[in-house]
């Protein structure tokens, strides 16, 4: 257990490294499998929407309903835990850019942390940390001009942080 926890503490300092000059590369491995087993074997992957990626979704997570003004917002999908402590928000918004411009625009604003760009399983992705809203956020870009964004909320509660992280690494392309 000691090795596994060793492993998801440098996976979350991948995902929440500041590196502005090299790029990090998180890769859904043994390790973080057998992590993300050993806190609840029953979680699956599951795709997002029809948008060619999926993600390791514990199973204490469970979908709400969007409403029309949530989609007209942006929100692709909605996950909280069954108690309501902790939540996933997956939304596209408009971005005039590349996923550089992103990581230079997030870089000069005061409210985020540990901005870092790099690949999840060989996806171009931007992480950050938004204090302001106590959440760790992942950045894909799309055709068309859009971005695709992960948050998970709240980053202090420690258990959701290490779930959270696991999450996050997981996101890749779907496979058949």
């Amino acid at each position: 257990m000691k090795k596994l926890l060793a492993i998801l503490l440098a996976a979350l300092m991948l995902l929440c490294s500041v590196s502005a000059l090299a790029e990090e590369t998180i890769d859904w491995n043994d390790d973080l499998i057998n992590l993300a087993q050993s806190i609840d074997s029953e979680a699956q992957f599951h795709p997002i929407a029809n948008l060619g990626v999926m993600m390791w979704i514990p199973t204490n997570f469970k979908e709400i309903q969007l409403s029309e003004e949530d989609v007209n917002n942006g929100y692709i999908a909605y996950l909280i835990t069954e108690d309501n402590s902790s939540a996933v928000a997956i939304t596209y918004a408009e971005f005039e850019g590349t996923l550089g411009d992103m990581f230079e625009t997030l870089e000069g604003m005061e409210d985020t942390k540990n901005v870092t760009k790099g690949y999840i399983n060989g996806l171009p992705a931007v992480t950050f940390i938004s204090e302001e809203n106590d959440s760790f956020v992942v950045v894909f870009s799309t055709t068309g001009g859009y971005l695709l964004m992960f948050t998970f909320a709240p980053i202090s509660d420690e258990t959701f942080s290490t779930v959270g992280a696991l999450m996050a690494a997981s996101i890749q392309a779907v496979t058949e």
